[in-house]
């Protein structure tokens, strides 16, 4: 198994003492703008998808594409958010732009290879 999975993996057996179950959308979650529900939804289906490819201890070309995945659909998700509370002069844009260069800024420094081990 490859260091990264590895890594991860031990992340994950620690989440999952507190979470057994996946993450779950429902309309509890909605923050009412359907665009923005929708890609909330389908990031909880990718990280669950994630989730499920550590804890079956998949390999570590898997777990990448997973992560990867999470990763861009992450970035997508946080440009279109960032523009709608734009275009709407949301008061908190100052705070949500320094958000979310600290996501990004994680979702780049990640390790992006396997290493065999």
């Amino acid at each position: 198994m490859c260091a990264f999975v590895s890594v991860m993996q031990g992340f994950l057996f620690t989440l999952l003492e507190v979470v057994v179950a996946p993450l779950m959308w429902n309309q509890t979650c909605a923050v009412g703008v359907r665009v923005i529900d929708e890609q909330h939804g389908i990031l909880l289906d990718s990280l669950n998808e994630l989730n499920t490819a550590l804890a079956l201890g998949e390999d570590c070309e898997s777990v990448k594409v997973r992560l990867e995945r999470v990763a861009e659909l992450a970035r997508l998700h946080v440009t279109s958010e960032e523009s709608l509370l734009e275009l709407h002069g949301f008061p908190g844009l100052a705070n949500y732009r320094a958000e979310r260069e600290k996501l990004l800024h994680h979702l780049e420094s990640r390790p992006t290879y396997c290493n065999s081990q």
